[in-house]
């Protein structure tokens, strides 16, 4: 049989046009272009693009979208999964086109085809093609406004397609009226309807209407305001007006243009720094001092006293209500606060957060947050839709990756475990000194805070947790892990624009535009840079890094991290470090009972410990009861990576994750003290581990190993 192929795979209509199932495919019937931020020409080096570096970014981003809809396309027809070969299976034009335009970017890892010779230090730009759909959700059935009505701003930032999708926070249906001041469509699932400037559209809007496509307004280039009248039992009554604001912070469509050493240069660990690639990066940064934050208490405070101006004293902590009276006399007026995490739980961490956030959104502050859709229990949800429905200045995004339509099974198991895994909480401010982030490896749970579990009952909106070590999503493990807070606000401001491409992302396919692109003319130095991967539309650019990393080690590798798990291509960089006579150290946590799945981690650990612990050395923190989640690499005393990447399969096939990559000796030093520290609380491994037959022969699964 014929493979039929299709442009459509994972795009909604208004890309497409109409899609018909054909032969169990999917096919486009449309004669308009699949994906029209594409520039539609047959020359692969795509001549409607200026030879510039404005050109070249465009040519990037363009090839990386090509990349995912070539993907797609591959994906919905089976191709490498059946023996297929694509070059000779693939007869089609939409299908060609994207092969030509994910190859015109140049190769990974040098500079892109673009210099611009001798540039006079970093520069920023922005970046306005209207490529992809832009996805917002409104949370309706929060506490009433007043008299003027909520405001939700909205943006088409880079947007073809604007869309704003309805979801309710209460048990009963709420009836919802609009108008907009220009022409809107109201798309319910596969229908469409276009209404005009001022004419009246109406839906309901139910508990159980959490598809992204049951309920959507999309406003037209022209529209730019509706007013959305809200109605429900009891006499319930809210309005909100949606307001078209693109990039009123700021902080939205920016990109940057490095000045970078010219690789020959350079030695090979400073060419794996300084290298332009797939991965989005930042331009290097001026030397950091971060705040290093080991102790749990010590980085949750640094969390609140970021939002309320104070910390908290151990009496708050031991007392554990997490509904005790803050003061929030000294809480600094902000301008803006992300808020990136796994997960955020309904305990005490969560609802000490949420009442932080409150008070800000309250005053007007746009909050943005992100979390895992699929990690989220009833609870966690109600949490956060609650303070979104209250404050449309709040902005939740519930990550949830979907495969393309068609795909094979491994593809479509993997939006089950697909998670957005970037840890950022970052705040700016016109008060001097109030400017500030975190990232690292925690996660916003008690689990990080407490060594036992709080007796929460009297809350019952929140958790108790008790013990499991399965699968469920309610089970408790202690866990010590790092975080750095970095108070400078040139660094600041630019990796939140860099979160920002992620927040900005397409919301059919997940894919983001890069943040910089390098030309010659910089000069080497110290300095720092923060990365975002997500593997599944970067072509797996955070794996190549690491390698390269790794392959550049010349004296010594010092790894902490609690998942020893690493795909092929990493376990093999090691090898070859070991074979050339590199030291190795890794400090880990093998018995990862407690955790979620951890007697399969458990045993996935040990089988790393029987292949490598004869020829690096491999301590294991024995902290009674505590997992080591924290997440170092350093390299040769230079080159230090703090991150969320954990060194298994899902982080660098699967997850999305951020870090921040130091090229300073110096700093080298600072986490080098915390590195000893691990290792003072741990033992010497050696390879002879008791790993059953039953868990030897389980994960040989290919699935398996890459869903851990």
């Amino acid at each position: 049989m014929p493979v039929v192929l299709s442009a459509c795979a994972g795009l909604s209509s208004v890309d497409t046009g109409s899609c018909d199932a054909v032969s169990g495919s999917w096919a486009c019937v449309s004669s308009a272009p699949a994906f029209t931020g594409l520039p539609n020409n047959n020359n692969p080096h795509t001549p409607d693009l200026p030879d510039t570096a404005a050109g070249e970014f465009d040519r990037r981003h363009l090839a990386l979208v090509a990349s995912d809809r070539q993907r797609r396309i591959e994906e919905a027809n089976g191709i490498g999964t059946n023996g297929v070969n694509a070059d000779d299976a693939l007869d089609h034009a939409d299908w060609k086109r994207y092969r030509r335009i994910a190859r015109s970017a140049g190769a990974d890892g040098g500079r892109l085809a673009y210099s611009a010779g001798h540039a006079n230090g970093n520069t920023q730009r922005n970046y306005d093609r209207r490529w992809r759909v832009a996805r917002q959700v409104i949370y309706l059935g929060g506490k009433p406004a007043g008299k003027d009505g909520k405001v939700f701003s909205f943006s088409s930032i880079q947007a073809s397609t604007a869309e704003i999708s309805f979801r309710s926070t209460r048990a009963e249906p709420l009836q919802v009226a609009a108008t907009c001041d220009g022409p809107a469509d109201l798309r319910q699932f596969a229908q469409s309807r276009t209404f005009g400037a001022g004419e009246a559209l109406s839906f309901t809007v139910g508990a159980e209407n959490r598809d992204r496509l049951a309920n959507r307004i999309s406003p037209s280039k022209e529209a730019r305001s509706c007013v959305i009248d809200v109605a429900g039992g009891g006499g319930y009554r809210d309005r909100i007006r949606l307001v078209r604001d693109d990039n009123r912070l700021g902080v939205d469509g920016r990109y940057d243009v490095c000045a970078a050493p010219p690789l020959a240069s350079l030695t090979r660990l400073e060419q794996a720094f300084y290298a332009d690639r797939w991965l989005s990066q930042t331009c290097l940064m001026k030397r950091q001092k971060p705040r290093l934050l080991p102790d749990a208490r010590d980085a949750f405070n640094a969390k609140v006293e970021m939002l309320l101006g104070r910390r908290l004293d151990d009496a708050f902590f031991d007392a554990g209500d997490p509904k005790a009276p803050l003061d929030f006399s000294r809480a600094p007026d902000l301008d803006f606060i992300y808020v990136s995490y796994l997960d955020i739980k309904a305990d005490f961490t969560g609802k000490i957060l949420e009442r932080l956030l409150r008070h800000h959104a309250a005053k007007g502050t746009p909050v943005r947050i992100i979390v895992t859709e699929i990690l989220e229990r009833d609870k966690d949800r109600a949490l956060l839709e609650a303070i979104a429905a209250d404050y449309p200045n709040v902005e939740l995004q519930e990550f949830r990756w979907r495969p393309a339509r068609g795909s094979a099974y491994d593809e479509l198991a993997s939006g089950l475990y697909k998670t957005h895994h970037i840890k950022l909480l970052a705040v700016l401010s016109r008060e001097k000194g109030r400017t500030m982030m975190m990232l690292g490896g925690r996660n916003l749970h008690d689990g990080f805070l407490f060594r036992k579990p709080l007796d929460l009952t009297r809350y019952p909106e929140l958790h108790t947790y008790k013990g499991t070590n399965g699968l469920s999503l309610n089970y408790y493990s202690n866990y010590s892990d790092f975080e750095i807070e970095i108070d400078d606000p040139e660094t600041v401001r630019t990796v939140i624009a860099h979160f920002s491409t992620v927040w900005n992302r397409d919301g059919e396919t997940n894919v983001s535009p890069p943040f910089s692109i390098a030309t010659n003319g910089g000069k080497a130095g110290y300095g720092a840079r923060h990365f975002i991967s997500v593997p599944y539309a970067d072509g797996r650019a955070l794996e190549k890094y690491y390698v390269e990393l790794i392959d550049a080690a010349e004296r010594k590798i010092e790894i902490v991290n609690p998942y020893l798990n690493p795909p092929p291509a990493i376990a093999d960089a090691l090898e070859r470090a070991i074979d050339r006579g590199v030291e190795i150290v890794i400090i880990a946590r093998v018995n990862l009972h407690g955790d979620i799945g951890g007697k399969l981690l458990t045993e996935l650990n040990e089988l790393f410990v029987e292949k490598f612990a004869g020829r690096i050395t491999m301590y294991e923190y024995l902290e009674p009861g505590v997992v080591l989640h924290s997440k170092f690499l350093m390299i040769d005393e230079k080159l230090s990576v703090v991150s969320s990447t954990n060194l298994n399969h899902r982080s660098f096939l699967h997850d999305s994750e951020n870090g921040m990559v130091f090229l300073d000796p110096a700093e080298y030093r600072r986490y080098k003290s915390i590195f000893e520290t691990y290792r003072a609380g741990s033992r010497r491994l050696t390879p002879d581990v008791d790993i059953p037959v039953r868990y030897r022969l389980l994960l040989r699964s290919k699935l398996l190993l890459e869903a851990l």
